[in-house]
């Protein structure tokens, strides 16, 4: 009898233990070993047609709360445009990146978070979508709704680097002005995103990683 309770026992072990395992298999892992979200962290990003370039810096600047006690990232944005290495015109903009829940969500207003964009949805895996509500709209940006998914992992060359396994997001959306759009974006675990393609016509850039560093949390 006792042997059989010990069987028994061992056995009820067994599957909390594969349960646990299981749980642990689809627990969402934290941020930052797909999107690195530290203040200090920067990226630069290039472009360049002939005597034509264009840089895009992003660096996370600081560390603030949201409505609702979110934790939010500012983020600095800075443009410029040269022609033949002189600069032309720059242009600089504030915003925050917050991790809610499972998605990574790019906050337009630290006091008001029901408007915002969801950059991607964490773990991301190829075959994953996402998309903005049609309450969502942004009318700052013009856009009415978008539609995104996961469509392959590919290997991506850049300045800064070769970078293996990166997930392709494409993005369809709607514009008041432009009408749809569809726009490509690769996401290196780790890193950030690598590169930005935009179609000709509309913002016409494709914008590659040069230089980047992640702060250790």
């Amino acid at each position: 009898m006792r042997k059989i309770w010990l069987i028994c026992m061992i056995g009820l072990l067994g599957v909390m233990s594969a349960c646990e395992r299981e749980k642990h298999v689809f627990r969402p892992e934290p941020v930052v070993g797909y999107y690195p979200l530290t203040v200090g962290s920067f990226w630069k990003y290039s472009s360049k047609h002939a005597w034509l370039r264009y840089d895009l810096a992003k660096e996370v600047v600081a560390l603030d709360t949201a409505q609702g006690h979110i934790e939010a990232f500012k983020i600095r944005y800075l443009w410029t445009y040269s022609f033949h290495d002189t600069t032309r015109n720059q242009a600089e903009w504030f915003t925050y990146e917050a991790l809610v829940g499972t998605e990574v969500r790019e906050l337009y207003d630290l006091q008001d978070t029901s408007c915002y964009d969801i950059i991607l949805t964490l773990p991301i895996r190829v075959g994953d979508f996402w998309q903005r509500p049609p309450e969502q709209r942004d009318s700052v940006m013009e856009i009415s709704v978008y539609y995104d998914s996961v469509t392959a992992m590919e290997a991506v060359v850049t300045p800064a680097g070769d970078f293996d396994d990166c997930f392709r997001i494409t993005r369809i959306s709607l514009w008041d002005s432009l009408g749809y759009l569809h726009q490509e974006k690769w996401l290196k675990p780790q890193v950030g995103f690598v590169r930005y393609w935009n179609p000709p016509g509309a913002f016409g850039l494709t914008y590659s990683l040069e230089d980047y560093e992640i702060i250790a949390k």
